[in-house]
C-alpha cells in the first residue's frame, strides 16, 4: 500500500489497511453466492430468483440493521464496532456450510447481513474521527477498496475449492477467511480503539436541513446504482456458465477481475473526489460507464465469450466502485459526532437497491423468454436513471 498523500505515519496506514479487511470481511458472503451459484443451483436446486434471494436477503437486514448499527456506532465507537464484523462473518458461513436447504441459506444470508450493517457506519466512523483533508479522501478510497479486494478473494478461492472439494468446503474456507482476516487487523483496531473515542451522542444532535437534502440526493443515487451493482454481483459468473458455457471456476475469474480492477478505482476515484468541485460530475460519469459496461453483457452474447473480460474490466471501474466517493461525500457533510448516522441513511438506500436488483434480475430471468437479455438491459437502464439524481456542477443541498 502506497504511503498516504499527506504523510501519515505508519500507524494510520495499518488502521486503513485494518478498515479495507473489515469492510472486505462484511461483503465476502454476498460475493461468495454469486461465485458458488452454479454449485447451489446443480446441488440445491436453485432457482434463479432463490440464487438472486440470497444477497437481496443479506442486504435486507443490512439495510434494516443499517440505522441502529449506526447510532451504536456513534455511541460506544466505530472500532469497537468494528471489531464485531469478523466473528459475526465466520458465523454465517459456518451456517452457510451446514446448509441442507433453502431456509438454512437464507438464514446465513441473515447473519451475514448483520455484519454488513455494522461495516459501513464503523469504518466510515474511524475516518471521520481519526482522519482529515486530502487524507480522508485516500483512506475513503482505500478503505472501500476493501470490498473490491472481497470479490478478488471470492472469485479467486471459493469455485476453485468448490469444484475440488464441494461447496460446503468452500463455505468453511470462507469461514476460516473471515477469523484469520479478523484476528490478523484485529489487534490494530484494538490498539486504536483509545484514540478513536466514542463520541458523546447523548443529545443526539440532528442532521442540518441543508444537509438532509445533500445525504437524500446521495441516497437516490447509491439506491440505483446498487440495484445494478447487486445484479452485476448476483448474476455474472451465473450468466457467463448458463449463457456461454464458460467453466464455473473460470467464470469465478471474472469476479475477481471485476474486483481487482476495483481496488484501483474505488482508491482513484475517492482521491479525485476529494476535491470538491468534481465529485457530482464524477459520480453522473461513473454511472453513465456502468450502462455501457453492463450493455457489454448481452453483446458478449453475440461476439463471443472473450468479451466478458473487457467488460468485467469496465464494471470494475464504474458500477462497483464508487462507493468511496459517496462515503467520502457523506462523513464530509456532517461533523464527525453524526458520521455513523449519516452514513447509516445512505447505506440503507444502497443496500435496499442492493436487495432490489437481484431480485427483479431473478424475477426477469424467469419471466422472459429473451432472459439475460432483458435482464442486463433494465439494470443498465437503472444505471442511466441513477446518473440523472447527481444534479449539475453544485447540487442543490451542497452534496460535498
Amino acid at each position: 500500500m502506497a504511503a498516504p498523500p499527506d504523510g501519515s505515519t505508519r500507524r494510520t496506514v495499518a488502521l486503513v489497511a485494518a478498515l479495507g479487511a473489515t469492510m472486505a470481511l462484511g461483503t465476502l458472503l454476498g460475493f461468495a453466492y454469486g461465485v458458488l451459484a452454479p454449485f447451489l443451483v446443480a446441488d440445491v436446486g436453485l432457482s434463479s430468483l432463490q440464487v438472486g434471494a440470497l444477497p437481496s436477503a443479506m442486504y435486507a437486514v443490512g439495510a434494516l440493521a443499517a440505522p441502529a448499527a449506526g447510532r451504536a456506532t456513534d455511541r460506544f465507537g466505530p472500532a469497537s464496532a468494528a471489531l464485531l464484523t469478523a466473528p459475526i462473518v465466520a458465523v454465517a458461513f459456518v451456517v452457510l456450510a451446514l446448509a441442507n436447504g433453502y431456509v438454512v441459506l437464507l438464514v446465513s444470508a441473515a447473519i451475514g447481513g448483520v455484519a454488513l450493517a455494522i461495516a459501513n457506519p464503523a469504518t466510515n466512523g474511524v475516518v471521520a474521527a481519526r482522519l482529515s483533508g486530502p487524507t480522508q479522501g485516500w483512506a475513503m478510497g482505500w478503505k472501500q477498496a476493501g470490498v473490491s479486494a472481497s470479490a478478488v478473494i471470492a472469485g479467486a478461492v471459493l469455485p476453485a475449492v468448490a469444484e475440488a472439494e464441494g461447496w460446503p468446503t468452500a463455505a468453511v474456507t470462507g469461514a476460516i477467511i473471515a477469523v484469520v482476516v479478523g484476528a490478523t487487523f484485529g489487534s490494530v483496531l484494538v490498539h486504536d480503539r483509545g484514540v478513536v473515542m466514542a463520541t458523546d451522542a447523548s443529545e443526539d444532535r440532528p442532521v442540518t436541513r441543508a444537509t438532509r437534502r445533500s445525504v437524500r440526493d446521495l441516497s437516490a443515487f447509491a439506491a440505483l446504482l446498487g440495484a445494478s451493482n447487486g445484479a452485476v454481483a448476483a448474476y455474472l459468473v451465473l450468466f457467463a456458465t448458463e449463457e456461454l458455457g464458460v467453466a464455473p471456476a473460470v467464470a469465478g475469474g471474472l469476479t475477481a477481475v471485476l474486483g481487482a480492477t476495483a481496488v484501483i478505482s474505488r482508491v482513484t476515484w475517492a482521491r479525485l473526489g476529494a476535491r470538491a468541485d468534481i465529485a457530482p460530475p464524477l459520480l453522473r460519469g461513473l454511472a453513465r460507464a456502468a450502462v455501457v459496461a453492463v450493455l457489454a453483457l448481452p453483446l458478449s452474447g453475440a461476439v463471443g465469450a472473450w468479451m466478458l473480460w473487457p467488460a468485467a474490466v469496465a464494471l470494475g471501474a464504474s458500477a462497483v466502485s464508487w462507493q468511496g466517493l459517496v462515503m467520502l461525500v457523506a462523513v464530509r457533510r456532517v461533523d464527525p459526532a453524526s458520521a455513523g448516522r449519516a452514513s447509516a441513511i445512505v447505506v440503507r438506500a444502497f443496500y435496499t437497491g442492493y436487495v432490489i436488483g437481484p431480485l427483479a434480475f431473478g424475477g426477469l430471468l424467469d419471466v422472459t423468454d429473451e432472459r439475460y437479455v432483458v435482464a442486463w438491459t433494465v439494470t443498465a437502464a437503472v444505471a442511466l436513471v441513477g446518473s440523472l439524481t447527481v444534479r449539475g456542477g453544485r447540487p442543490a443541498g451542497a452534496l460535498v
